[in-house]
């Protein structure tokens, strides 16, 4: 057999075919008119596989599927995600996925020249996210997109003059095409979002690299610091991962994720913010308020709940559950039960044999001194009154006789 040859058994019959098209297809890579695929695989070199891209389709290739093709100068244009399923069968899709959004991300750079920018302003953070678009692999729109367009203060602002945080965006043929939330201080990305009229796994994955090439990892903001607006009620963004509350430090709130060390969520898309561990009575963190808790309603306040009154003969509440006790009906404390006829917290004036208040009393009772007429002493005092009268009397009657 001769050099560029080989056979192939068809049907029993052998069939010998050139392979100098090898030669051809290689020296199309070298003068240019081939171009390698930028996604690192060990691709079938029989294939001669080349990008194959036009302005609509950057996801193509083109390759040589035999020996046949290839003597004819044949080659089978398709999408690279599909060459991907038909040549490496052991690729699961989602692997398969991730190799054509790498190829988009990498032709998206190549194609467009897209430039890596960061704001810190408030003018620019608007045109950003005043640009309508969504998130990397999803269809909805973003929340902060469309809201406050018209605000002069509006929840983003919290990302412009931070110490820690900017907004990292795309700029490709003069246009914003892609963003994320950054932190400059740990390195950090956290989301990104492209522009809705575009290819949203390319925008994206453009930026991922972009970001990726400047020394940036996927995270989350914890432990940056945002900027606090200028706002009567709390004004915060919705801000994406983990970072979803922050914890007041005076000039700047600092983005936590752990609830107990947060003041406020910032898990709203109406720019809104929700108080959290803050005792709504005296306003100090919930571990470091003092208030009382009523045992009854559970009401927190400062001086105690005004409406409830745990009874200390029965620990029920005297308004809300309903305390049986005798109590007063002058100073509302409790009387010791009726069988025991004695005061214990009530120190209101009582007949001692009825037990009721003066007052109400329907005993029988002396109306000189007031005193249970058992008790009254006033009939005795008489009796020697008249006894001293006599005497005198006597003894006087003897002097004049005398």
């Amino acid at each position: 057999m001769r050099p560029y040859e080989c056979t192939y058994t068809v049907l029993g019959v052998d069939i010998v075919m050139s392979t100098e098209w090898h030669e051809r297809e290689r020296a199309r890579f070298d003068d240019g008119t081939y171009k390698p695929i930028p996604v690192a695989l060990s691709y079938p070199a029989e294939h001669f596989v080349h990008l194959s891209v036009t302005e609509t389709e950057i996801d193509t290739v083109a390759y040589t599927p035999s020996d046949e093709y290839g003597a004819r100068d044949r080659q089978v244009r398709l999408k690279f995600g599909r060459y991907l399923h038909k040549t490496f069968t052991d690729l699961t899709d989602a692997e398969i996925q991730s190799y054509v959004i790498e190829l988009k991300s990498a032709l998206s750079i190549e194609l467009s020249a897209p430039t890596l920018h960061f704001a810190t302003d408030r003018a620019t953070i608007n045109d950003i996210f005043e640009t309508r678009m969504y998130a990397c692999g999803s269809t909805y729109k973003s929340c902060m997109h469309g809201t406050f367009d018209g605000d002069t203060v509006r929840p983003y602002h919290v990302y412009a003059d931070s110490p820690d945080v900017q907004v990292a965006y795309v700029i490709a043929n003069g246009n914003i095409r892609s963003r994320s939330v950054v932190s400059v201080k740990d390195k950090i990305w956290v989301r990104a979002y492209s522009v809705a009229d575009g290819d949203n796994d390319a925008d994206c994955g453009a930026l991922k690299q972009l970001l990726k090439d400047a020394g940036y990892s996927k995270g989350d903001l914890c432990g940056n610091r945002l900027t606090k607006l200028d706002t009567g009620d709390v004004m915060l963004p919705y801000v994406d991962n983990a970072g979803a509350m922050v914890r007041d430090n005076g000039e700047y709130w600092t983005v936590v994720a752990d609830e107990d060390e947060a003041d406020y969520t910032c898990d709203r898309t109406d720019g809104t913010a929700r108080s959290v561990n803050r005792c709504e009575d005296c306003g100090n963190r919930r571990n470091d308020c003092e208030c009382y808790v009523c045992e009854c309603c559970n009401e927190r306040s400062p001086d105690g709940c005004e409406e409830c009154s745990i009874c200390e003969e029965c620990s029920r509440c005297t308004q809300h559950d309903g305390c049986n006790c005798n109590r007063c009906s002058e100073c509302n404390e409790i009387i010791m039960r009726p069988r025991h006829r004695y005061i214990t917290s009530c120190n209101c004036d009582r007949c001692s044999e009825c037990g009721e208040l003066d007052d109400e009393c329907n005993c029988d009772k002396c109306d000189e001194c007031g005193c249970l007429e058992t008790d009254c002493e006033c009939e005795d005092e008489s009796e020697e009154s008249e006894d001293e009268t006599e005497t005198v009397t006597v003894a006087v009657a003897d002097e004049e006789a005398a």
